[in-house]
């Protein structure tokens, strides 16, 4: 049998966290005009007393990026082989390249439920 789950926003407590994580941590390591915003700045001044340097933060962001890329490669891999559009296809690759293993997780569970 051949599932062909809609792309959708995924459920749970960890999504929201993790793109506010990665749109903060990119704008405080990429757009150095942002680091001195109010908020911004404590997001920044945190990042140099973890990873040493600006160019920490960036590493550590480009490394983030990657990680997403080969999760979004992966999921394009699960929905070929679970026959997916290639619409709906490209819809996961780009909510799973934003925010990562959540979108995988749902997947999964919208996959175990059309089961």
């Amino acid at each position: 049998m051949t599932v062909r789950p809609l792309a959708r926003w995924p459920q749970g407590p960890a999504t929201i966290p993790a793109l506010i994580g990665m749109l903060i941590g990119n704008a405080v390591a990429f757009i150095p005009q942002l680091r001195g915003a109010p908020i911004l700045s404590l997001f920044f001044k945190l990042g140099v007393a973890i990873f040493r340097s600006a160019s920490g933060i960036q590493v550590v962001m480009l490394l983030a990026w990657m990680a997403h890329l080969l999760e979004a490669m992966y999921m394009v891999q699960k929905c070929r082989r679970d026959g997916v559009s290639r619409v709906e296809t490209w819809k996961w690759f780009l909510l799973t390249f934003t925010v990562g293993f959540p979108a995988i997780q749902e997947f999964n569970t919208l996959k175990n439920k059309a089961m």
